[in-house]
């Protein structure tokens, strides 16, 4: 999985709750993709009856 979109990616944390909802099939998009929305947007929602919510904002990228 990369992790790396226009020279930002998900911190450790961010990556972490990612990966679980991928997993859980919450999270559809790749890694560039929420990347660059939060970039675009200033945050981020995947949400599922199921398994919650998961937001990614700015606070959870990191400059590489």
């Amino acid at each position: 999985m990369i992790n790396l979109y226009s020279g930002y990616a998900l911190n450790t944390e961010a990556l972490k709750h990612f990966v679980q909802g991928r997993t859980n099939g919450t999270i559809s998009d790749n890694c560039a993709g929420v990347i660059e929305t939060v970039l675009n947007q200033e945050i981020v929602s995947y949400c599922s009856s199921h398994d919650g919510t998961y937001q990614f904002d700015y606070n959870d990228l990191e400059e590489v």
